[in-house]
């Protein structure tokens, strides 16, 4: 039996508790109807649990679950009586922070799995043991063995600009599908979705398929409290600025404001879209299509352009809807003017621009990669500058020289500014290869300076069908 499981047995029994779940004992192993029924029983396996125990710094499971450098020493020290006496020291540890980006995967590899995300979510308490300390996390705190507190507000594993924490989720889930969080509270919690979305995709996985049904647990949770029939391969219909007898499914469109925040996914890859390298082909609207790190352009104060009037999901089965995806269809309607992008040439230097170009409405407007996506605080400062994010590295050609290409740029939400300046965020799409359908591209920021000519004033609203 591997070390750590004979560790974990070991600590399960000094702790008086008589059952031990390992999912690698649990699971019948390349059985993909046991695994199917498995996956769907995360959320109830992990947060029924009274204790998840995380061998982070392992590699593998021959690595053993206990604390393997404990850096302590034993002194012999003589008081001013002549009395001896001996005392164990150790060195002050340093400031770590588990779970963290820029933690090396060699000290805590267990972090850096996509699978551990939903798994730290859902467990009520957790015990993570590092190679020379072990930490505890619950929904009240994060603690560390020697006095600090784990700095978890910037790591992978953290929900920002919000106060529910990580290992709040669930909770805080079960609440909403019991009416008992309050406006702020919802909004907040549809935050930290996202957030955990974004720590997701920032996670490596041996198997790209594996992506839906790593969050297949966290999702069954969130079903109860918004809606079985609103999630859609990792988006939601519901969001907390409707009320429940408004359309819910305009509350996806807040979800499709998602891009891409890196040129290379965990693994090291360049960013790419998984439906060349999986099974499984989501949809271009959802992040599952694309691989690698992703964020959402915050809702606030952002007044919607655009109506949602269908979107679906086709799973292989009803059985099987959270954990694969095989397509979808999305259907949007609102103002949408047709532009050229020309690509430029390819940069190293700026990582969160996959390709250097522009899309080009007319003569009298662009869209450069100039400027981030979210919208500044100020419209007259510098940051008030058009910005385009492809999902993908070459998805519409890239190097000086390449050919231009027909794109639709589709506006979802626009921000207005006190000074009569206007920012606008539209989608970016191409025509597929099915005549009538469109994939979607890209998102792009487009900034209006007050007197300015807006490139979607007077376009028509356009009926666009995205697979």
């Amino acid at each position: 039996m591997p070390r750590t499981f004979r560790e974990a047995i070991q600590l399960t029994r000094r702790l008086g508790i008589a059952y031990l779940w390992i999912d690698a004992l649990c699971i019948v192993q390349d059985d993909k109807d046991d695994w199917a029924r498995e996956a769907m029983r995360m959320a109830d396996i992990y947060s029924c649990s009274y204790l998840t125990l995380a061998a982070a710094h392992a590699a593998s499971g021959h690595d053993g679950l206990l604390p393997t450098h404990p850096y302590f020493t034993s002194r012999q020290l003589v008081s001013q009586t002549g009395g001896a006496y001996h005392v164990l020291s150790r060195a002050v540890l340093p400031k770590r922070q588990y779970a963290d980006a820029t933690l090396p995967e060699e000290e805590l590899p267990l972090f850096s799995r996509g699978w551990v995300c939903q798994e730290t979510a859902l467990s009520p308490r957790t015990l993570i043991c590092g190679r020379d300390e072990v930490a505890w996390a619950c929904r009240q705190s994060w603690e560390r063995q020697y006095g600090r507190e784990i700095e978890v507000k910037h790591g992978r594993m953290a929900v920002s600009g919000s106060s529910i924490s990580f290992k709040s989720l669930a909770y805080y889930a079960r609440l909403q599908a019991e009416e008992r969080l309050d406006i702020r509270l919802q909004s907040q919690l549809q935050g930290a979705w996202k957030s955990m979305v974004t720590a997701y995709t920032s996670m490596a996985f041996t198997k790209e398929d594996d992506r839906p049904a790593a969050l297949a647990g966290i999702v069954s949770v969130f079903q109860d409290a918004w809606g079985a029939d609103s999630y859609l391969a990792g988006l939601w219909k519901r969001h907390a600025v409707y009320k429940a007898s408004e359309d819910d499914m305009q509350g996806l469109l807040h979800h499709l404001a998602w891009y891409s925040d890196t040129h290379r996914d965990p693994s090291g890859s360049s960013s790419t879209s998984l439906n060349a390298m999986a099974t499984q082909q989501p949809p271009t609207w959802s992040w599952l299509s694309h691989r690698g790190r992703v964020q959402f352009v915050p809702a606030q104060h952002l007044r919607e352009t655009t109506r949602v009037c269908e979107a679906f999901c086709e799973p292989s089965s009803a059985q099987m809807s959270l954990i694969e995806v095989r397509g979808g269809r999305l259907v949007l309607s609102g103002p949408a003017v047709w532009g050229e992008y020309v690509p430029g040439q390819d940069t190293a230097t700026r990582p969160q621009a996959l390709t250097r170009g522009e899309i080009v409405f007319g003569l009298f407007s662009e869209i450069g990669m100039s400027g981030p996506l979210n919208i500044p605080e100020r419209s007259f400062d510098d940051s008030f500058k058009s910005a385009l994010v492809l999902d993908r590295t070459g998805s519409l050609g890239h190097g000086t020289g390449a050919p231009a290409v027909q794109v639709l740029c589709l506006s979802l939400f626009l921000y207005e500014f006190l000074n009569g300046s206007v920012a606008k965020h539209a989608m970016i799409l191409k025509p597929s290869a099915a005549q009538g359908f469109f994939e979607r591209v890209g998102l792009a920021k487009v900034c209006i300076k007050n007197g300015s000519q807006d490139p979607f004033a007077g376009a028509p609203d356009m009926d666009a069908t995205i697979v």
